[in-house]
């Protein structure tokens, strides 16, 4: 009997063990002739292991190779062609099939994955030695290689045994599927590494989770800085994503090889790595870039229009708004995007309250600026349901921006009644009272025809009391009553609201075309039975509210 299969017949793991450091991984692939148990003969250590049922043997095998999970005996039936977790369950080792099962959920990983996640430089050297330089082709679950992965970790030393074992080629792995960008995580040891090897970049994006697809710019074109324009699918540059993740010593490390030329790189959007900058909220990077680059970069454009400063808006970053304020004063706070929104606009929608109050600090007459179909910041926070910025709204512009309307002739009312935002149309009525709900679009609409058209049951009967008498035969250009629209919206819980105000005259109405709320409805079965029941039970004394 071999000495390999002796050891492995004993569960001899440090025997094992020293017998590969001695042979190499090859003695891993020896056929024996050991005969057991009816001259059942097994070619391989692991299918051995697996039929004694020899649980430490086989964790220790596949701790080395992981891809010997796949290999096949090659010897008489009944063991033909079966893999080493068959050989077990046929030989009813449990313990061995769990153990094995163990490292078929963890797929492509293997040992040398947890020696990078370890920073056990030795081990990495160890299993290269045994398996060559393709261990470092290996990828884990989530398509990294091992070097991809020492530089996500900022093990240097790791990254340096797998330079030199693989050669400059290494710097180009990449990864296959694009899954989650997440922290850009290089530290300053990676900075050490990055400035002691810039002639070595050759396009690999490390040092940054989850690259894909990078298109790299010639060796010729940029003097051996490729890395630094490496791009994932989105067009992100490893720039960009320190910027994000506000790693400014990364940043200053990148700056000093790539130059003020990295500052306007720009992904397939058009973000620049102020606009990332200014989105997540990194004062500090935002503050470096602008040191670096000036007011140029503020007026930089996303695809969109939008500026670093109106994305800061939109996203609530009030510190990073006051650094770039500080850098382009006033004129910045007028910038638009293609949609003509202003900083003002896109800081209402998403309730950033703080950044509403320091941009109208700045410039209360923002609340005047008005979007390429004339929509105001104002009637842009009602439509989104936002009390509290309309509150700090009207506190600086008092009521007149109550009668704000857009080029159609909508006001913030109009927006909020349509769109179901009831505590916005609460603390409208409160403020405006009567008067705005009798505002029309150019189309007549009145506030209660959006409400009733939506089906929202709730802004209908805030408005009701207000309204009082007469709000239910307000008509629209076309002579469409509320009952109307609702009926055209198909809203059963609408109709029967309105029936229960307005009863039968509110019926008997018709629009310009002739057409009662009745006649409206005459496809629909749900809304015509519930007007027949209105109808009829209504007598001639109902009165239209």
């Amino acid at each position: 009997m071999l000495p390999i299969f002796k050891a492995v017949k004993a569960n001899g793991a440090q025997t094992v063990s020293d017998l590969i450091d001695k042979h190499g991984p090859e003695i891993l692939d020896t056929e024996g002739q050991l005969v057991e148990d009816g001259a059942r003969n097994f070619n391989t250590a692991l299918h051995h292991a697996a039929f004694t049922g020899a649980v430490g043997a086989v964790d220790q095998l596949l701790k080395w190779g992981p891809e010997l999970l796949d290999a096949r005996n090659t010897t008489a039936a009944p063991w033909y062609n079966k893999t080493p977790f068959e050989v077990a369950a046929q030989a009813g080792k449990s313990e061995v099939m769990k153990t094995i099962q163990k490292y078929q959920r963890s797929s492509q990983a293997s040992f040398i994955f947890e020696a990078v996640r370890t920073d056990d430089v030795q081990s990495v050297n160890r299993l290269i030695e045994m398996h060559g330089i393709k261990v470092l082709d290996r990828r884990d679950n989530n398509e990294n290689t091992p070097f991809i992965c020492a530089a996500r970790e900022g093990r240097v030393g790791i990254m340096s045994v797998c330079y030199d074992r693989y050669g400059p080629s290494i710097l180009q792995q990449t990864k296959d599927v694009l899954t989650q960008l997440d922290n850009f995580v290089a530290g300053d040891e990676e900075i050490s590494w990055l400035h002691g090897n810039a002639e070595r970049l050759d396009g690999s994006p490390f040092g940054c989770r989850e690259w894909s697809q990078c298109r790299c710019v010639s060796t010729a074109e940029v003097n051996g800085s490729e890395l630094l324009y490496a791009r994932l699918k989105a067009g992100h540059t490893p720039f960009m994503i320190a910027a994000q993740n506000g790693r400014v010593d990364v940043m200053k490390a990148m700056h000093a090889i790539g130059g003020n030329k990295i500052l306007m790189q720009q992904m397939d959007n058009g973000w620049t790595a102020l606009h990332m900058a200014a989105e997540t909220g990194h004062t500090s990077a935002v503050s470096q870039l602008l040191n670096w680059g000036g007011r140029e970069l503020l007026d930089a454009r996303n695809n969109l229009g939008s500026t670093p400063f109106i994305i800061a808006a939109n996203f609530g970053q009030v510190d990073v708004m006051k650094a770039m304020h500080a850098k382009g004063g006033n004129k910045i706070l007028m910038q638009q995007t293609d949609g003509g929104s202003t900083a003002l606009h896109m800081a209402a929608p998403g309730g950033h309250t703080a950044a509403v109050s320091q941009l109208l600090e700045w410039d209360g007459e923002l609340l005047d600026a008005r979007s390429n179909y004339g929509v105001t910041p104002f009637i842009n926070a009602a439509g989104h349901g936002q009390v509290d910025v309309m509150k700090a709204m009207h506190a600086k512009g008092g009521n007149k921006i109550l009668m704000q309307q857009t080029d159609g002739g909508w006001t913030a009312l109009h927006f909020a009644a349509r769109d179901g935002r009831t505590a916005a149309v609460s603390q409208l009525l409160k403020w405006g009272g009567r008067e705005v709900l009798d505002v029309r679009t150019n189309e007549g609409y009145t506030p209660l025809h959006l409400a009733a058209h939506s089906g929202h049951v709730d802004v209908m009967n805030v408005m009701h009391p207000k309204g009082g008498r007469g709000l239910g035969t307000q008509v629209d250009k076309d002579g469409n009553t509320a009952l109307h629209l609702a009926v055209e919206g198909g809203q059963a819980a609408a109709v029967t609201k309105l029936l229960e105000w307005s009863g039968r005259s509110l019926l008997l109405m018709k629009n310009n075309a002739g057409k009662t709320a009745e006649d409206m409805a005459a496809e629909m079965p749900e809304i015509l039975e519930i007007i027949k029941k209105h109808k009829h039970a209504c007598g001639p004394c109902c009165m239209i509210m």
